[in-house]
Formats: structure tokens, sequence, C-alpha cells
């Protein structure tokens, strides 16, 4: 039996043999148990722990060639893939709804520009006319369009935010 400080090589056919013995399916429970047993030593013998020789690319190998195991065609590459592809979409939704938001913000604000000079040149006299214009403005959106503005802001940055988020 070898050494911790005298590996012997892990034959990568014998390890899959008894992994395959030692799989459910077999025959008998002792006959499992034994390759089992046998498994643990072998493993044992080269140094390493069971689970991390399963990992090696020969033993691997050696098992898809010996048991033929049952794959899904779905790769954690596929899979990264279509995570991607549905984050792509949402993040385009998610700009556009922010462009929309930036357009309706830009016109409230040319609608805003639009009063303040209205009520420069509606002049002292025109008293009654003011207070008209500015209850329609604070009517249009419910609040005052100040309150409106930084709304419009606050939700195009917290979209923003997510969208960056879900990257």
């Amino acid at each position: 039996m070898a050494t911790k400080s005298n590996p012997q090589p892990l034959n990568a056919k014998r390890f899959a043999a008894l992994y395959a013995g030692f799989d459910t399916g077999g025959g008998s429970e002792e006959e499992a148990m034994s390759k089992g047993r046998a498994l643990r030593r072998m493993a044992e013998a080269s140094g390493t722990r069971i689970i991390d020789a399963l990992q090696r690319p020969d033993v691997d190998l050696a098992i898809e060639a010996q048991m033929h195991p049952d794959r899904k065609n779905k790769t954690c590459l596929e899979n990264a893939t279509k995570e991607a592809a549905i984050l792509r979409k949402e993040l385009t939704d998610r700009t556009r709804d922010v462009r929309n938001l930036a357009d309706q913000l830009k016109a409230e604000r040319e609608r805003c520009a639009d009063l303040r000079k209205q009520l420069s040149n509606a002049g002292p006299g025109s008293l009654y006319g003011f207070r008209r214009k500015r209850q329609q403005a604070t009517k249009s959106f419910g609040a005052p369009s100040g309150i409106f503005e930084v709304a419009v802001i606050a939700a195009a940055l917290a979209l923003l935010i997510a969208a960056t988020l879900h990257l």
C-alpha cells in the first residue's frame, strides 16, 4: 500500500469500473459495498479524495466510456447564454423605458419654459390670467411640475441602477 509521501498513480479505467459497480442499479448490496471500499482504497493510495478523482479529465473520460451516463444537452455555457439573452432583452426594455421617460421630461420642461415665457409676457395687469395658468400647470399632473421632474429623474435613475445590477 502506498503512503502519502509515495502515492501510486490512479488507474482511471479501473477507477471507472469500480465506480460503475458501486453505482445504483448493480446486482447486490454486498458487491456494491465491496467495490465502494476498493474505490476508496484506490483513491487513498493515489493520495486523492474520491470527489477530486472524479473531477480528473482521464477519470471523467473513463467513466463516460464505462457507464454512458444519460446527460441532458444543457451545459453551463448554454444556460449562461440563455440567461444572457434574457438579461439583454430586459436591458433593452429598460433602456427604452428610460428613453421614454427622458422624452416626457424634455416635453414637460419645454412646456414649463413656455408657461414661464407666457407669464413674463403677460405683464403686471393680468393677475387673474396668471392664477389660471398656474392652476392649469399644476393640474396637468396633479402636482407642481417641479415635483414631476424630480419624480421622473428618480424613476429613470432607479431603472438605470436596476438594469446595471442585472448585468
